[in-house]
């Protein structure tokens, strides 16, 4: 079992660099924490008693939808036993209670109620802290410490997510830092990262994106060296390049088969946007990162 909370502490607190980072310290993820830390006791005696997955089913709908005493019957609403059931359901079967369902009494009662705007604001300011603070620890194990009144530039390329490193330190202590971002996906991991927090970019850019992306991932090739021919792509040797996708999707192991169809759809419709309009006539996303030693990570 995936110890998830001890997952988003060790982000937290290491030096890799993560697109999404939850705060664990937050009341809802110390309440999933601590339901899960409760419920630890009874759902080794359920499973000491109960052999399958549907024996568990069966005694947990007895003791939270039955009549008997035995029953939560008349203590909860309809929606929070349900709640409990599936939390008491998960931890039995699979170790841990997840993201957990907050019906459930145990976990409402801890957690204050906000918005759904409130708790994703609270969410992407604990990310940016905590891929800050990531990024701090990073450059410090390589021996670069960036001061309170010491910032630098990222320009990162859309397509290679090769970095430009520009800010007021040395040209030696700013190559430095390009090579790091760039030795082990961090750039990669950062560009998507600008994606989801304010960069500024147009829905033809990001299809062009995800076109080179796509066509990259499953093929090799690179969208913008191929020749643009009718309305279709090919390799400077004439082969098809959207046959050579169409057979990277095919043996794409992490797509379930039934999907499949659905990905050459997906992609085949972002290649003919690109046929369509040309890649040169398409501009690229512009992302412009910048980091501080005050104020850690934003988009410029």
């Amino acid at each position: 079992v995936v110890d998830r909370y001890q997952e988003m502490v060790d982000r937290a607190t290491g030096d890799e660099i993560y697109v999404n980072n939850e705060d664990p310290y937050s009341d809802k993820n110390k309440a999933l924490r601590n339901l899960d830390e409760e419920l630890a006791s009874t759902a080794a005696s359920i499973r000491s008693r109960c052999r399958t997955q549907q024996e568990v089913h069966v005694y947990l709908s007895q003791k939270y939808f039955g009549t008997s005493d035995f029953a939560y019957t008349k203590k909860w609403t309809d929606p929070e036993r349900y709640a409990m059931f599936e939390n008491e359901y998960n931890a039995v079967c699979y170790g841990t209670i997840g993201g957990g369902n907050f019906n459930d009494p145990r976990l409402s009662e801890k957690v204050q109620f906000k918005t759904y705007e409130e708790q994703k604001m609270d969410e992407k300011a604990a990310n940016q802290r905590i891929i800050s603070n990531q990024i701090s620890s990073f450059l410090q194990n390589h021996g670069i410490h960036i001061e309170e009144n010491q910032s630098f530039h990222l320009s990162i390329n859309p397509y290679s997510y090769f970095v430009q490193a520009s800010g007021d330190m040395s040209e030696v202590l700013l190559q430095k830092i390009k090579e790091l971002l760039e030795s082990n996906n961090d750039s990669r991991d950062i560009f998507y990262w600008g994606l989801k927090n304010g960069a500024k970019y147009s829905e033809e850019s990001l299809t062009k994106w995800r076109a080179y992306q796509n066509v990259k991932r499953y093929s090799g090739l690179e969208l913008p060296q191929l020749q643009l021919i009718d309305g279709k792509f090919y390799t400077e040797d004439g082969k098809d390049a959207w046959e050579l996708v169409k057979e990277g999707i095919s043996k794409d192991s992490s797509i379930a088969t039934e999907f499949k169809g659905a990905a050459n759809d997906y992609v085949r419709g972002l290649m003919d946007v690109i046929a369509d309009k040309g890649w040169d006539n398409i501009p690229d996303i512009q992302m412009d990162i910048m980091y501080s030693g005050k104020n850690g990570l934003y988009v410029a």
